[in-house]
């Protein structure tokens, strides 16, 4: 025999009434927030193994030419401007491929100069077809998982806290999700010129 709580009540069977287990449960409106972000989660996180696969070319003849040339200031000359030498270097760290066998250094440079160009075109079509990926994307389950907390997201809390002042505290609606979104947390990669 289970023993009674005061202020507990008890069904037939010795279990407790529902309203006492309900109140264990996590609240309407933290799953309601808690779905919004892992709704966006996943897409970002299938998007990431998506741009990781894709990215692998560009990033391998980028750590390719780094390792052959020791460094990026040996191709300075060949850039069109101090800033494409900044942006080669962006390139590679935000691609930061690691080469199991890394070439040896090249006994001229300038046998590296058509891999180079090679690279300043892979680079703007990559951004082109990724850009053309992000806005294929199917953005209706997220943005109806914000449709929803938006319109229940104060009631449901109300309801929990017992309070309009307290609910309503720091509340903002989420806007609907855009491929601008998925834009800015996946940018495009950085673009250089050659002469």
């Amino acid at each position: 025999m289970q023993p009674i709580i005061p202020g507990e009540s008890v069904s037939a069977d010795g279990v407790g009434d529902a309203q006492t287990w309900a109140s264990f449960d996590t609240p309407a409106y933290v799953r309601r927030g808690l779905t919004v972000e892992v709704e966006w989660r996943s897409l970002c996180d299938k998007l990431q193994h998506t741009w990781n696969e894709w990215t692998v070319p560009v990033g391998r003849l980028c750590s390719q030419l780094r390792h052959q040339a020791e460094g990026w200031e040996p191709f300075r000359p060949w850039l069109a401007t101090e800033e494409d030498l900044d942006r080669l270097r962006r390139l590679d760290a935000r691609l930061n491929q690691r080469l199991k066998y890394p070439p040896a250094k090249a006994t001229w440079l300038w046998t590296l100069k058509g891999p180079l160009k090679r690279l300043a075109r892979m680079v703007p079509a990559f951004n082109e077809v990724w850009g053309r990926h992000l806005a294929t994307l199917d953005l209706g389950p997220l943005n109806r998982a914000r449709e929803q907390y938006n319109r229940w997201y104060l009631l449901e809390k109300e309801c929990a806290m017992r309070s309009t002042r307290s609910a309503t505290g720091g509340f903002e609606t989420i806007p609907s999700a855009t491929v601008a979104d998925l834009a800015a947390a996946f940018p495009p990669l950085p673009v250089f010129s050659l002469r």
